[in-house]
């Protein structure tokens, strides 16, 4: 974090900038994601885009190239993807330290064949249930996940 005012020893001349390291790693972790989301991936995506956008106008004035049709195609997979793992990069920085901390201190704890079953049985459920389960499970009370877990 950014001090104030910085310590000066001795020195003459406009003051420097200083800076004090976060207490708190898991807010040092957001901050960076924040900024490195910021600085990388948004110009990314607009950039992606507008080749999207160009290959897509392109292809439709060449139906029969085989090439710029497969580069259209490539391109709009790759700008679903960045567009995903975005979505995922900008939820870190909106979640509070500690919830940060505890969602990657379980998810930690979750073995993995636990995890790999989860996600293979998530594959198998159509996306709208899979939503409307989410949706569902996002609304209980601290108390009825308690009591539906059986504690």
């Amino acid at each position: 974090e950014r001090v104030d005012v910085p310590r000066r020893v001795g020195r003459r001349g406009p003051p420097g900038v200083a800076y004090a390291a976060i207490g708190d790693h898991w807010r040092w972790l957001s901050r960076i994601v924040a900024e490195r989301k910021r600085r990388e991936s948004d110009p990314i995506v607009a950039i992606l885009e507008d080749a999207a956008a160009e290959a897509s106008r392109a292809a439709v004035d060449s139906p029969t190239d085989a090439e710029l049709t497969r580069l259209r195609d490539w391109l709009a997979g790759f700008l679903e993807f960045v567009r995903l793992f975005d979505r995922a990069v900008d939820l870190v920085p909106r979640l509070e330290p500690g919830e940060l901390g505890r969602l990657l201190r379980l998810l930690s704890t979750v073995p993995d064949e636990t995890m790999l079953r989860l996600l293979r049985l998530l594959e198998s459920v159509p996306d709208e249930d899979v939503l409307s389960l989410v949706t569902s499970l996002s609304r209980l009370s601290p108390s009825a996940v308690r009591r539906a877990t059986g504690d």
